[in-house]
């Protein structure tokens, strides 16, 4: 990939795609990379499970107070982050799973690769089934959108109209 940004510009907090590994060069400008090992996902979610966008304003509050469990989140978020400045001609390695946001703190031209191995597989194939888990599940949800919640019995017909509705196919991994 290529990337290019101007100063200011900047990714919300994520993992690379399928928990890859991957690396980046800048070929001009800086990035800071705010980075976090797969352990501390817990700490980088909110309530409801959903990843922190921004974690800039928690590390700041981490190091000027704040308080009740704002202060603790920011805490636990600001002692565990790894801030690193990538300056032009740098590179970085990202670890399968590591969450990271990155700043533009320069305008930036970087190289970006991602890959995966033996050493991440079993990472990539349980993301892939989770993520196989979460579609089906708002695909099922979306299915009483479509087709009404009285048009379906548990055998999944349309009595009415005497169409046949599938339940989606079971997905068999042939990964051990």
């Amino acid at each position: 990939f290529l990337y290019a940004g101007p100063r200011g510009s900047w990714t919300p907090m994520h993992h690379d795609v399928l928990s890859s590994f991957s690396w980046s060069v800048n070929l001009c400008g800086k990035k800071r990379w705010i980075l976090f090992p797969p352990e501390d996902t817990p700490a980088l979610t909110d309530n409801d499970g959903t990843l922190v966008s921004d974690v800039r304003p928690l590390l700041l509050a981490g190091s000027s107070g704040g308080s009740g469990a704002s202060r603790a989140l920011a805490g636990a978020v600001s002692s565990r982050a790894l801030v690193v400045d990538q300056e032009a001609g740098l590179a970085l390695f990202v670890p399968s799973g590591w969450h990271h946001q990155v700043e533009n703190l320069e305008t930036t031209i970087s190289v970006n690769h991602n890959w995966f191995n033996g050493f991440n597989l079993n990472r990539i194939v349980d993301f892939m089934l989770l993520e196989n888990t979460n579609m089906r599940n708002m695909l099922l949800d979306l299915r009483d959108d479509f087709i009404g919640e009285d048009n379906h019995d548990d055998d999944d017909s349309d009595q009415a109209s005497g169409n046949s509705v599938e339940q989606p196919q079971k997905c068999a991994c042939l990964c051990a």
